[in-house]
């Protein structure tokens, strides 16, 4: 079964090689929320934080490198002490805690590639052209049309466009037929 935590507990305690009091100690920081910042790189199995100072309004940054089966390769604090600090410890309860094993990079999360092509609105969105008709009518097939539609009188749709004489109208006839 795989484990669901990226810092075992066993691998804190062995690496402090059973020193209870620092154990204790970074426990008491980490309860006290004195961790304000972690971050996690899966790729590089790097931990960096900031860990607040026990007695000071002071933050020491923290880094510990990890192997890939969870063990603690080496740790170093910014605080006198350097090595194996509470400050350490207590950002390694931090992240047995709050990491798991599925806190890495999203690969579908990768921004995309931009490319400097500005598009139109017309590139985005062509104009379909669309006929009701397979085929353009003839001008004996018009009037066919015509004398069947005026049989309903000047009530069906653009029988107005198709009165005669009307240049204008002849003219939207044709920019319809076309399109």
């Amino acid at each position: 079964m795989a484990s669901k935590y990226v810092i075992k507990l066993s691998n804190i305690i062995s690496f402090f090689e059973n020193d209870n009091n620092t154990i204790k100690k970074g426990e008491n920081a980490f309860e006290c929320s004195h961790v304000h910042q972690m971050q996690y790189d899966a790729t590089l199995h790097t931990i960096r934080g900031d860990v607040q100072a026990s007695m000071k309004n002071k933050n020491y940054k923290c880094e510990v490198k990890l192997s890939k089966n969870g063990g603690i390769n080496e740790a170093k604090c910014s605080c006198p002490k350097g090595i194996k600090c509470h400050h350490i410890a207590a950002l390694l309860l931090f992240g047995h805690y709050n990491l798991s094993v599925t806190d890495t990079i999203c690969s579908w999360n990768a921004p995309k590639v931009k490319t400097d092509e500005v598009k139109t609105a017309e590139d985005w969105y062509p104009i379909k052209k669309y006929s009701a008709l397979d085929a353009q009518l003839s001008e004996e097939e018009l009037c066919a049309l015509t004398t069947k539609l005026t049989v309903y009188g000047n009530t069906v749709g653009f029988t107005w466009l198709l009165q005669k004489g009307n240049s204008e109208t002849d003219d939207e006839l044709q920019n319809l037929l076309k399109t």
